[in-house]
């Protein structure tokens, strides 16, 4: 069974990822934009959730927003 560390970890991937665009010879062809990232987030959060029965899907997507604060990344304290 995953870990709140586990958890946590995953997470602050998910934040720090930084939304990227590819491009060939200047011109744009592929991006990776907020929304899968939050796309992502939940997903996991979905399939953690049926791993963990404390698993707290709505503190683990605070922690995964790349605007988190210092009290979403702390359970609110």
């Amino acid at each position: 069974m995953m870990t709140k560390k586990h958890f946590e970890a995953i997470a602050k991937v998910l934040r720090e990822t930084p939304v990227f665009e590819l491009t060939k010879d200047g011109v744009p062809i592929t991006s990776y934009p907020d929304s899968i990232r939050w796309m992502l987030a939940v997903e996991l959060a979905d399939a953690f959730a049926l791993d963990n029965p404390r698993f707290d899907k709505g503190r683990f997507l605070k922690a995964a927003n790349p605007n988190a604060n210092a009290a979403d990344l702390n359970g609110g304290k």
